[in-house]
């Protein structure tokens, strides 16, 4: 694994031909990510003021994910970054842009902290997809996201075979039902087994970074984070004409059903068909 800096955009081809062979980009200091920060530090301190217990923290962050998911211009400047990094978003498809807050303290909160560690492709089960990932606030090695390169293309055990995005589904509507500060249940599939890996690597970011890379990489938020809360925004993302290249193999993901329906076509919007 490979830490690459990139100050030009890179095509989809040559980008992803980085990422699949396990390699992690970092786009450096884009305007659309800076002008998406300077909207999302406004936000965030219009809706936090002093924090007191667990519960006003949760109420804080719903309400902050809910503007920030009804803001348009969000998703807009985030599609303006793909571009600006390279990526003909007439051929590409993504999820939704989600706002995570990793706090200092793990408190638990069913607006998603810290997930433990996993591949992304346990949940979508789409091979060829890729991450990507930017901080509001200069990350640290105390608090960011942590690969695990050791897994990468290394099976380990996982929950892929229990977990049900569902059950998921349902476990969360009854939390909010029942104004349950937390879910009893996993957000995505987990590793079910010790880390063991000697390297871990800490991505070191500064604001107006935008890092990516493939949705197989083992990876987590910081084990214990330290310093201050996080704010990052998060998008998957995968390419219609991807078949000149082969993505990373499955090698221990149970569930095999792809979910194309999570993803839209970034230049309009139309759902993924499968052809």
């Amino acid at each position: 694994m490979e830490i690459i800096k990139a100050s030009q955009p890179l095509s989809d081809a040559a980008r992803n031909h980085l990422l699949y062979n396990g390699n992690v980009l970092i786009f450096e200091q884009l305007p659309a990510i800076l002008e998406l920060n300077a909207y999302l530090d406004r936000l965030v301190q219009s809706i936090f003021g002093e924090i007191i217990g667990d519960l006003a923290f949760n109420v804080q962050i719903e309400q902050l994910q809910k503007r920030f998911s009804e803001e348009s211009r969000f998703t807009a400047l985030f599609r303006s970054a793909l571009k600006q990094a390279g990526m003909d978003t007439d051929s590409n498809y993504a999820d939704a842009l989600f706002l995570r807050c990793v706090p200092p303290l793990l408190k638990n909160n069913m607006y998603r902290g810290r997930i433990a560690p996993h591949r992304d492709t346990w949940g979508s089960n789409i091979q060829q997809q890729i991450n990507w990932w930017s901080s509001l606030c200069p990350t640290t090695e105390e608090n960011t996201l942590v690969f695990y390169p050791e897994y990468w293309g290394k099976p380990i055990e996982n929950s892929t075979s229990e977990w049900s995005y569902s059950a998921f589904c349902k476990a969360r509507a009854f939390a909010k039902q029942q104004g349950i500060s937390h879910i009893d249940y996993p957000y995505a599939p987990e590793a079910t087994q010790t880390i063991l890996c000697d390297n871990p690597v800490s991505i070191i970011t500064n604001p107006g970074d935008l890092v990516c890379f493939s949705s197989a990489h083992l990876h987590a938020s910081t084990e214990k984070p330290r310093g201050y809360c996080r704010f990052s925004v998060e998008l998957r993302t995968f390419a219609e004409a991807d078949a000149y290249l082969t993505p990373p193999e499955n090698i221990d993901n149970a569930n095999l059903q792809p979910r194309y329906d999570w993803f839209k076509r970034l230049s309009d919007k139309e759902k993924y068909h499968i052809k």
